[in-house]
């Protein structure tokens, strides 16, 4: 079971995207943005053709990010949101990918 650190955006940067490959050769699309208004980070999910799979998903520490998803044809793994220093703390606009980690857990088949 290998964990991925997902690519994040730079420091000042309040959307961005990436296409990541998440198991073997499947590649997905992920787009963050963050939110002054409520002071926290969003993101979707979308398959590499550009298909929709999950639109303003929180990024909430400690949880599975697609834990009401798993009925669509989503990545199997665990997306989760880890903060480095163990202070818990969700993650101020400069900080995602710095001191909290987008990580993506890969499940074993």
């Amino acid at each position: 079971m290998a964990t991925l650190n997902i690519p994040t955006p730079a420091p000042g940067v309040g959307k961005h995207f990436v296409r990541v490959d998440l198991e073997p050769n499947i590649f997905w699309r992920i787009i963050y943005r963050y939110s002054g208004r409520d002071g926290t980070w969003y993101f979707d999910l979308a398959s590499d053709a550009g298909i929709a799979l999950v639109r303003n998903r929180r990024l909430v520490l400690g949880v599975d990010m697609l834990a009401q998803s798993r009925h669509l044809a989503i990545p199997q793994g665990v997306f989760s949101l880890v903060d480095t220093t163990g202070e818990n703390l969700q993650p101020l606009k400069d900080e995602l990918g710095d001191r909290v980690k987008f990580r993506y857990t890969q499940v074993d088949a």
